[in-house]
């Protein structure tokens, strides 16, 4: 086990197919882009990634990784994270968006998929889950109630819904 900081290609680089964040923002995207053009992709900012075949795909990142490319960018700082587990994986794709204040959808999102994922693991519940997240258990269960919904609305449908996860627990619950 071993992390460390090196320049992959960008090519190489994929966005994780769970993660939370379900559309990227342009604001925060300009923001990177001039931050780019002007003093270069700093290590500092450098993606989180995890060896994925002869790929990686994101765990931290998915923001800077666009705007890397519409920078044309050609390689980029990242951590190989090849010290956790699965779970722990999964988990850093929420705790690194918490700091890009995550709608309650996405977070539901991010829940139904942990929690199915995670269903009959001692200790894996909704509950530790929440407590991992320094959450209200039932503010996530209605989050995730929420995203059950808008999982049968369609991807196009879901961008349109992110500021309605109050009104789609309230469906789940009917």
């Amino acid at each position: 086990m071993n992390t460390k900081l090196i320049h992959l290609k960008i090519k190489d680089i994929q966005p994780h197919p769970k993660n939370p964040r379900l559309i990227m923002r342009d604001d925060v995207l300009a923001t990177i882009c001039a931050g780019i053009k002007s003093d270069g992709f700093h290590e500092s900012n450098a993606l989180q990634v995890m060896p994925d075949g002869d790929a990686y795909t994101v765990l931290g990142g998915h923001h800077r990784l666009e705007a890397a490319k519409r920078c044309n960018l050609e390689t980029v700082p990242c951590w190989v994270r090849d010290d956790l587990s699965e779970d722990d994986a999964f988990m850093l794709l929420v705790t690194d968006n918490a700091q890009g204040e995550l709608s309650p959808l996405e977070i539901g999102m991010h829940a139904l998929h942990y929690a199915e994922k995670a269903r009959g693991k001692e200790g894996k519940g909704l509950a530790a889950y929440a407590e991992k997240l320094g959450r209200d258990n039932s503010h996530l269960g209605k989050y995730r109630n929420a995203a059950e919904v808008a999982t049968t609305c369609g991807h196009m449908a879901i961008s349109s819904l992110l500021d309605k996860a109050r009104h789609l627990a309230a469906i789940h619950s009917l």
